[in-house]
């Protein structure tokens, strides 16, 4: 606490004590305990409707004659907020809101500095300041306030009010709903006998109260930090089943309770879920047993469905109940019952509980082979958990199959997810008792265990993986080897352990060598294993899109470290420096440069150029040096000495001109640029890659150099080696490239239009909806996601777009342009239909952007497509549905 602030506290305190108001000292007082002890900060409503119902006078009649003047209204005024809430509270409290335009009644109350807390929780009653406020410990304090909670909510209005109604008018409901558990019973220790009649009352089979109190208490369980971590560890934002957020203060569910992701693929929605039959699954949920055998006296059915989990065993099997799990048992209640977000309890267990409780059920008789809707077991469950205690339980029982498959879009076996997972203890356990893998890969799509190891990043495992013997050129279903996931996934030692066992390095993929892999991105490290081991530095399949080698991949990255390494062994300099200006990257030019005093060879080799030189008049000439060079010349930006050049008695054939307006483009030399055009070059010549000066231009984001080129006839149809045109490259730019994209989005659709094989995708008949309906159809928000088909393959992030309906002036317009947002950031779409009914357009980003392909279905609710950087790559797919 800063030094000389308790004392300014103290005085503030003492007004409080001596306020002669007897009522308001009361009241501040009582302000102080609620903003103190509260489980989260109270908004001004609930504290306004909490200070009414503190009163001990309170008892079974609502006190709405107490409320505020204007509460129908707006709640409260200002006058109620400074008069009743903060001035009898001195300079303690202040109000905070998540949003500027928050409105009075929905701010929250908090003390000015966390030293308040701090000052407040110090006193005692040993104090005279202690004693005199009233404050007592904070176990006295917490039921207190459970007891006030509780009494809420046994209030006359909610004896016959449904779950369904209009509660806004009793704000202090959604709080008081779920805090009276975690004020009187979740702090480890037991409430008095007399909360026992208080609970009983709210639970009340013949009161409403119990379906009130339960749709909150269900919420409250969904929106815990637990919930959320495990919905985002669903959509492997880093890896599934690593550690999100821990447990907070807000959150008063045990770690591990509320896991929606367990499954990876779990498919339960919340529509699923059965409405709660009679209010025994709420206590059954927080594990109050006294209430459950009060329940039974009153006839009540404890094995009835409904809630979140199904049934109460279920519930208190997530909560770890277990004198409440045997209570049931020991009543005949079937312990494979089947339903809820788990399928059944013993799932649940494994998933959540603990290896105690599992051998509970399983004593009972529990089906250790029952299955969850993607078909996964209670092992599958444990396997991924990572709980070694657990998995030797269930790998141990008689009637499991330690190799059972999921039936989910990518089926598992139990081994497949620790090794997913990282789970090393658990993967190993499954080998010793059996479990195949190593040598068999899954019939289904041809996965293995150590390619999981391998793809999410568990190295020490894949390694001791591949000590134990797991076949190491087994292809995945995309035909890719462990050597070259390692490679991807940037794996040194695992890369080094697969060359140790003889991994092949000579394999292609995708027209790509295992050394262009590794030149692309991967460690240096590794780069210099696979050349150790026998790789060819040149070698490279030699057909139009993989042309390139190992030494260009590396230089259009700018791989310093890299090309030092390639060239030690020989790598052949043909085009590198031509790769370097292209892509704009100096520093590996300079290297190129230097190296050895290479300059004047690479341009005798032709390192610039489109065919090599090998004539003894061209020799001849580069003896002469570097200033007699057009290429190099245009690459250092001496417009000066280019000029110069055309006035000397030197041949320029038109494919050094051409290749040396390349260069201009590429570096942004705009008065050299129009000298070239001035001079005869092919604006829409091509490169080795097959990319114009235009795509260049539009590479680097140059916009004086891409008006230069379209005024002068360059077309943004022409596609390169892998199908972008210059227009899909500015895209990638996102937002930064915004104004060159606004200026010639047009052409994307005459682009699509001069390729009618791009329209033919579509199985709408003939009497589909015509391109301006489809625009008309596109307005409103759409919510959905999208899905990776490759890099992190199967991952699904939301998405949601909000598309305005099209102006009156342009009613016959196909075109939108918006602002939207989603977990990679804000972004702008700008976007046409087709004649054919598909809708295109491209979603920027600050920094980078995409094309997305899409169509709606009959209904025009649903919008389905796929995205990528250009029309002929698409990397995923998306599905949105409309929701206003």
């Amino acid at each position: 606490m800063p030094l000389g602030i308790g004392d300014a506290y103290e005085r503030e305190v003492e007004k409080i004590i001596k306020n002669p108001r007897i009522e308001e000292r009361n009241e501040a007082i009582m302000i102080l305990r609620w903003v103190l002890f509260a489980v989260r900060p109270l908004q001004v409503k609930q504290l306004a409707e909490a200070l009414i119902v503190s009163d001990d006078k309170v008892s079974e009649r609502y006190p709405e004659e107490y409320l505020p003047d204007n509460w129908k209204e707006s709640f409260v005024d200002e006058d109620y907020v400074q008069e009743i809430i903060l001035r009898p509270c001195g300079s303690l409290l202040q109000l905070r809101s998540g949003k500027e335009d928050e409105i009075l009644a929905n701010k929250t109350v908090h003390f000015v500095h966390f030293s308040v807390k701090e000052y407040l929780s110090s006193l005692t009653n040993e104090s005279v300041l202690g004693r005199a406020l009233g404050l007592l410990d904070t176990r006295t304090e917490e039921l207190r306030l459970a007891r006030i909670c509780l009494r809420y909510l046994t209030l006359n209005v909610f004896e016959e009010m449904s779950a369904s109604s209009d509660n806004t008018t009793y704000p202090f409901l959604e709080y008081a709903a779920w805090a009276w558990f975690f004020h009187g019973f979740d702090r480890n220790f037991a409430p008095p006998n007399k909360f026992g009649h208080l609970t009983k009352r709210v639970f009340k089979p013949s009161s409403s109260s119990w379906r009130i109190c339960g749709t909150f208490l269900e919420n409250e369980f969904d929106d815990s930090a637990e919930s959320k971590s495990a919905q985002e560890n669903l959509h492997f934002e880093d890896h599934p089943g690593e550690s999100g957020a821990g447990s907070t203060e807000d959150s008063w569910i045990d770690d591990e309770t509320i896991d929606d992701g367990s499954t990876g693929d779990l498919s339960v929605s919340q529509s699923s879920f059965h409405e709660v039959q009679n209010p025994a699954y709420y206590p059954s949920l927080l594990g109050l047993q006294d209430v459950i055998t009060w329940l039974e006296e009153q006839g009540i059915d404890c094995s009835c469905e409904g809630g979140r989990f199904g049934y109460p065993l279920q519930a208190a099997v997530v909560r770890k109940q277990k004198e409440l799990i045997i209570h049931f048992l020991s009543r005949g209640i079937d312990p494979s019952q089947k339903g809820g977000l788990y399928a059944c309890a013993i799932i649940a267990a494994a998933a959540v509980s603990t290896s105690e409780i599992l051998n509970i059920l399983l004593d009972k008789g529990a089906n250790v082979m029952a299955k969850d809707a993607q078909g996964w077991t209670a092992l599958h469950h444990a396997a991924r958990r990572g709980n070694v205690d657990i998995v030797h339980i269930l790998i141990n029982h008689p009637e499991c199959d330690k190799d059972a498959v999921t039936t989910g879009n990518t089926p598992k076996t139990a081994l497949s997810l620790a090794c997913e997972y990282g789970n090393e203890d658990v993967a190993f356990a499954l080998l010793n008792q059996g479990a195949t893998g190593l040598q068999t890969a899954l019939p289904q799509n041809g996965d293995m265990p150590l390619h999981y190891a391998i793809t999410y990043g568990h190295h020490k495992l894949a390694c001791r993986l591949l000590d134990a013997g797991a076949l190491f050129e087994t292809k995945t279903r995309t035909g890719m080897t462990p050597l070259l996931i390692a490679i991807i996934e940037n794996a040194p030692k695992v890369v080094k352990k697969l060359l140790e066992k003889n991994a092949r390095v000579d394999l292609i993929y995708e027209d790509w060598t295992m050394l262009q892999y590794a030149s692309s991105g991967a460690d240096p490290e590794i780069v210099k294993l696979l050349i150790a081991s026998g790789a060819d530095v040149n070698q490279c399949r030699g057909n139009i899109q993989s042309e390139a080698s190992s030494l260009l991949i590396a230089t259009s990255r700018n791989r310093t470290d890299v090309i030092s390494i390639l060239l030690e062994h020989g790598a052949a300099t043909e085009r590198a420096a031509y790769f370097a200006v292209l892509y704009g990257h100096e520093s590996a030019m300079s290297l190129l440069m230097k190296r050895d005093n290479i300059s004047q060879d690479l341009v005798r080799r032709g390192s610039f150029r489109k065919s090599l030189r090998t004539t003894e008049e061209y020799l001849k000439s580069i003896e002469k040096g570097c200033d007699h060079d057009l290429a190099i010349l245009t690459f250092l930006g001496d417009a000066r000495k280019v000029e110069s050049l055309f006035k000397e008695p030197v041949f320029i054939s038109q494919d050094d001109l051409n290749e040396a307006f390349h260069i201009a483009a590429a570096r942004g030399f705009l008065d050299i640029l129009k000298m070239f055009i001035q001079k005869g070059a092919f604006v829409n010549s091509r490169e080795l890659t097959r990319r114009t000066a235009l795509h260049a231009a539009a590479f680097h984001n140059y916009e004086e150099i891409t008006e230069a080129l379209v005024v002068n006839g360059a077309s943004w149809f022409l596609e390169d080696s892998i199908g972008s045109t210059p227009i899909d490259l500015a895209v990638r730019h996102g937002q930064k490239a915004l104004n060159l994209v606004q200026r010639y989005i047009s052409d994307y659709s005459f682009v699509i239009r001069k390729r009618p094989s791009l329209l033919e995708d579509t199985s709408r008949n003939e009497s589909a909806a015509t391109a301006q309906k489809i625009r008309k159809a596109l307005s409103g928000r759409w919510e959905g996601s999208y899905e990776y088909l490759s890099w992190f393959k199967g991952r699904i992030d939301e998405f949601a777009i909000e598309i305005s309906e099209p102006e009156l002036v342009l009613a016959s317009s196909t075109t939108f342009e918006e602002e939207n947002y989603d977990i990679a950031g804000a972004f702008k779409i700008m976007g046409f239909v087709d004649e054919k009914g598909i809708v295109w357009f491209v979603k920027l980003y600050e920094r980078h952007g995409w094309l997305y392909r899409g169509q709606l279905d009959e209904s025009l609710k649903t919008f389905k497509g796929t995205w990528s950087k250009n029309r002929n790559l698409w990397q995923g797919t998306f599905v949105l549905h409309l929701v206003s």
